[in-house]
């Protein structure tokens, strides 16, 4: 992805990664499964990961029964979606570290 804030290992989230930020219908076990108000972004990790724009966002896992196809993150409403590579989405970027 290219060197930004002194680091030059950013990646694209996978969608399992992407649904533990996610809050609604379609977020990981453990977050919240409905979503008040958009952004559907958990709190926790807007805190440290900065704002978050209530559109879908791309993952980096593609269909795997439509190689044009790739997974996204819908931080309008809190679903997984599935649109065309050329259909232009954000991107939240991550390290290729683990915070963990």
């Amino acid at each position: 992805m290219g060197c930004f804030a002194g680091h030059c290992d950013w990646r694209l989230p996978n969608i399992v990664e992407l649904r533990t930020i996610l809050i609604g219908p379609d977020a990981a076990p453990g977050q919240a499964p409905t979503c008040s108000a958009a952004p559907c972004i958990d709190p926790g990790f807007a805190a440290v990961g900065g704002p978050t724009a209530s559109f879908v966002d791309w993952s980096a896992s593609t269909s795997a029964g439509s190689p044009g196809f790739a997974w996204g993150a819908s931080f309008s409403d809190g679903v997984v979606v599935i649109n065309s590579k050329p259909f232009a989405n954000c991107v939240r970027a991550v390290r290729a570290g683990s915070c963990n």
